[in-house]
């Protein structure tokens, strides 16, 4: 035991040492770049993952790598997974060809292995951790910036106050960004400075979350993430002020049930579900219960293998067929990212994508901070998919892949040299 726990240190120092090569600073550069483009534009998103794709092509020490990490068993349940949805295409209800781009839509799953490739040494994974914080705080200072002068700096959502693509994005991302300061500042090597700073960093972004962003997903992943913080204090041994982090949750906890816009959103969310039956028109909330009823029942009618992969909007609009008002209402996306899937893929291919998030729970690393940014993150994408898709939807599901990757690498899988 001693000399595994010494062979570990003896590698991180090992990658320590080594200087990067250029194509790994490069790599590591794009994905940065990527996790920050997430936030505000997706045209340039792309095109950093052109760039990376370039990247990995033209070097065999990327590509040494990837092939390494593939080994690794959350790498190996992402395949899986990947290939239930390439299973899903030829039977699917949808056009072949809709079907085909759906598959090719989920090539964000890719970012997994990449990342994994090149953050395998905690100065790395230290450095997107602090990226994501910086971007997170620049754009919470935007946002009171557009609050405050009543002009919306987003045309995606042309509301002050949401700088990020949209207000529930902008919650999760600012949600994610508090949790990773405070992570970061309770228990990263930094000096106490740097941890006055991270914790203003955080308290900037909770107060955002809870004032001015409007968005429920980030009042949801917030908690989660305060959470995953709090239980990890508990359980480390031989730490001081580990009780630290849970009287954050409570602070979190009470901040949002006192502050005023919190509370409307959450009682309105409320109020649309209890009543949905009795409603007339279409409300947030509300219709989103007809769609997790429906989707249910047509989960019954084809549960082992669904409707195919995209064939959620056709096999739904057989589903609602003959039904009026809001019940008939069709849609793409029932708003639940396991309901979806149990409805394109089957109760198999849920099983397989609930077997790769397990590879991802109990995997183990050298690193815990590290581990658990990683599971506060993955904590809080299952709970705000319950009632949305946000391993799915773009800059949420670009984002959860790149950011388990960078967090859960393994050096042992990485070829090292160069690193």
């Amino acid at each position: 035991m001693a000399g595994s726990v010494q062979a570990d240190v003896e590698a991180q120092l090992e990658l320590t040492v080594a200087p990067p090569s250029r194509a790994l600073r490069t790599a590591r550069g794009l994905l940065m770049a990527l996790m920050v483009a997430l936030m505000f534009s997706p045209p340039v998103s792309v095109a950093l993952q052109v760039a990376l794709l370039v990247t990995f092509l033209g070097s065999a020490e990327l590509r040494s790598r990837f092939a390494g990490v593939c080994r690794q068993p959350m790498v190996i349940g992402l395949f899986a997974f990947y290939l239930m949805l390439a299973v899903a295409v030829p039977y699917s209800m949808a056009p072949l060809l809709d079907a085909t781009l759906m598959l090719s839509g989920w090539r964000k799953l890719l970012l997994l292995p990449a990342a994994a490739a090149v953050f395998d040494d905690p100065g790395a994974k230290r450095r997107l951790a602090l990226a994501l914080v910086i971007a997170s705080v620049v754009g919470a200072l935007l946002s009171c910036v557009s609050l405050l002068m009543g002009v919306a700096f987003q045309s995606s959502e042309p509301v002050p106050g949401i700088v990020v693509r949209n207000h529930a994005t902008q919650g999760i991302f600012f949600a994610i960004g508090a949790f990773s300061a405070a992570a970061l500042a309770q228990f990263g090597a930094f000096a106490r400075r740097d941890r006055i700073l991270l914790g203003i960093a955080a308290a900037l972004l909770v107060a955002n979350i809870a004032f001015i962003t409007f968005g429920r997903s980030g009042y949801v992943a917030l908690v989660a993430c305060a959470v995953a913080l709090a239980w990890f204090a508990l359980t480390r041994r031989g730490r001081t002020m580990r009780w630290l982090p849970v009287g954050m949750l409570v602070a979190v906890v009470a901040l949002l049930s006192t502050a005023p816009q919190v509370q409307q959103r959450v009682s309105q969310a409320v109020a649309e579900v209890s009543a949905f039956s009795d409603q007339e028109r279409v409300t947030e909330m509300g219709v989103r219960v007809y769609f997790w009823k429906n989707t249910l029942e047509m989960i019954g009618r084809r549960p082992w293998l669904g409707v195919g992969t995209d064939g959620f909007e056709h096999g739904y609009q057989q589903q609602v067929a003959g039904q009026t008002g809001l019940a008939g209402m069709g849609t793409s996306d029932p708003h639940n990212q396991f309901l979806k899937i149990a409805a394109e893929q089957g109760l198999i291919g849920l099983a397989v994508f609930l077997a790769f998030l397990g590879t991802v729970v109990f995997l183990q690393r050298p690193d815990p901070i590290y581990r658990v940014l990683a599971l506060g993150v993955l904590l809080s994408w299952c709970a705000t998919s319950m009632a949305s898709s946000h391993f799915s939807t773009f800059s949420e599901g670009n984002f959860i892949f790149l950011w388990l990757g960078a967090m859960l690498s393994d050096p042992k899988s990485a070829n090292r040299r160069g690193a």
